[in-house]
């Protein structure tokens, strides 16, 4: 993929995740061959930056020996901290091998996406997904179609024996739409027709999906069946030498423990495989200090693109913006975002923001979710204070 600063390999991980050891090599493959930057993406996708054609092909060359730890083909999210052999994890797994089938497969558009959400501790609410099936309790799973969870539109519901049909009829009947056709293009009518024929469980309704019991954020989290060490790198993105000194800090900790690492949504490594003593020291040891890993850092409000100079597409350098932000106490108190993106591509876009701060030429533009205009202004704090009457800080 081709981006401001050069090419971008992205790849999907193993829904258990990598080996700290493949996590390590990651790192050394962004340096070698592109400029040093990684990302976890919205989707949890590990993404190298900064390279050329020809370092692309070499990196293609010395990863293919560890293909296996990774996914290909159609994107399907899912929470990967689902316990094995239940309905959740049989039904990923059924559509998984459903979504291969060639014929299906490559009439699909290329960024065509399913998300399975059972309601846990992930949150993929915020994850576009052409086709979504949402726990909605009493044994049923909710069809959305387009877009988010709360932007998407319900087309009713389905028993857990008939999810696999239902995707696979609707993502036949978008298929016939044309190559480029997405869920959002699909009528309800004709959705509904596609989804009965192929479920005889499915029932159209709009009952409202419930909430979930609990939600992963950064820190020390414990499950049912497993403690987890989360961290986010700040803004999504890290240097490689920052990765390899978690990685450095896990192995000095872990000794000869399997660690494994999990990206998830919300741009979460999840560290698999420590104790509840392990992960406290690994949260507080000198390398996580490039890294979120409490709840209430300020970082965590802020959704950044990569910005200038690690892209040339960006007007200014928006993770500097952020820190500045930060620093000031500029941000808002109510718990939304703030979003900062270096040109008109509009990159790391949230569902939502409390303001969109987008790079020009002669300055930046604010606007609010619905693509209102804010004003125009000349630094990114100018334009907080100036349309968030909830951020603190002086201007």
């Amino acid at each position: 993929m081709q981006t401001g600063d050069g090419l971008l390999v992205r790849l999907t991980p193993a829904r258990a995740g990598l080996p700290s050891a493949i996590v390590r090599e990651l790192a050394k493959l962004a340096e070698r061959h592109g400029n040093g930057l990684l990302e976890v993406s919205t989707r949890g996708n590990w993404q190298i930056r900064g390279l050329t054609s020809e370092s692309t092909a070499a990196l293609s060359s010395e990863i293919e020996g560890v293909l296996d730890q990774f996914r290909f083909g159609l994107t399907l999210d899912a929470n990967p901290f689902t316990a094995a052999g239940s309905d959740s994890a049989r039904l990923v797994a059924a559509i998984e091998e459903m979504s291969e089938h060639p014929n299906l497969k490559q009439r699909l558009a290329p960024k065509f996406s399913i998300v399975v959400d059972d309601g846990g501790c992930i949150d993929l609410a915020g994850v576009i997904a052409d086709i979504r099936l949402r726990w909605a309790a009493s044994d049923r799973w909710a069809i959305v179609l387009g877009d988010n969870e709360e932007s998407g539109r319900l087309l009713g519901y389905v028993r857990p024996a008939d999810g696999c049909a239902a995707v696979s009829a609707l993502a036949e009947a978008i298929a016939e739409i044309g190559p480029n056709a997405r869920g959002r293009d699909l009528s309800l009518p004709r959705a509904q027709i596609a989804t009965t024929a192929a479920a005889s469980s499915f029932e159209s309704g709009a009952d409202p999906i419930p909430e979930r019991a609990m939600t992963i954020h950064v820190g020390h989290i414990r499950l049912q069946d497993e403690s987890l060490a989360v961290l986010s790198p700040a803004y999504g993105m890290m240097h490689a030498s920052s990765l390899n000194a978690i990685i450095d800090a896990i192995d000095e900790i872990a000794g000869a423990r399997q660690i494994r690492l999990c990206t998830t949504a919300g741009r979460l490594i999840s560290v698999r495989g420590l104790d509840d003593h392990h992960i406290e020291r690994l949260l507080t040891h000198e390398a996580a200090r490039d890294f979120i890993t409490k709840d209430d850092d300020p970082r965590l409000s802020i959704a950044a693109c990569a910005g200038h100079p690690a892209c040339d597409c960006a007007h200014f350098d928006t993770h500097a913006a952020a820190d500045r932000l930060v620093e000031r106490g500029l941000l808002p108190h109510d718990g939304s975002t703030v979003h900062l993106s270096g040109c008109e591509k509009e990159c790391a876009r949230p569902a939502h923001a409390a303001v969109h701060l987008i790079g020009r030429p002669n300055g930046i533009d604010a606007f609010d979710d619905h693509g209102s205009s804010l004003g125009h202004f000349t630094e990114p704090e100018d334009a907080v204070v100036s349309t968030l009457p909830s951020a603190g800080g002086i201007a």
